[in-house]
């Protein structure tokens, strides 16, 4: 969800309000900030808070995000690949995220279209 997307939920809050508050619950690890490909930043509740663990698939063209959750062994396969990078002393590794580049099935449509 992104700030337009809340001031558009509630129309009375100012964006200045939704900003502060939001950079308030990221700083205090309560929501996650994506960075959106269209340079409008997203936010959705932290994996702390939710209880749920999930990457995402980001359109190139319209910037929209949708949740992707990957199969058990591709799961276990990132956290295999980030526990050795945690061994090797190199890095130390908190958490991991995929997101898949491409286009939505509605900008993949348009795209055929032309």
């Amino acid at each position: 969800m992104s700030a337009g997307d809340m001031r558009q939920a509630e129309p009375s809050l100012p964006y200045s309000s939704i900003y502060r508050t939001l950079a308030v619950l990221t700083q205090a690890g309560a929501v996650r900030r994506l960075a959106g490909l269209d340079g409008i930043a997203r936010f959705e509740l932290a994996e702390a808070v939710s209880g749920e663990h999930y990457h995402h698939l980001a359109c190139a063209d319209c910037g929209t995000m949708e949740v992707l959750l990957l199969p058990a062994k591709v799961e276990n396969g990132l956290a295999r690949a980030a526990a050795a990078v945690r061994r090797s002393g190199r890095f130390t590794v908190d958490s991991h995220q995929v997101e898949l580049i491409g286009r939505c099935a509605a900008c993949a449509a348009l795209l055929r279209r032309r």
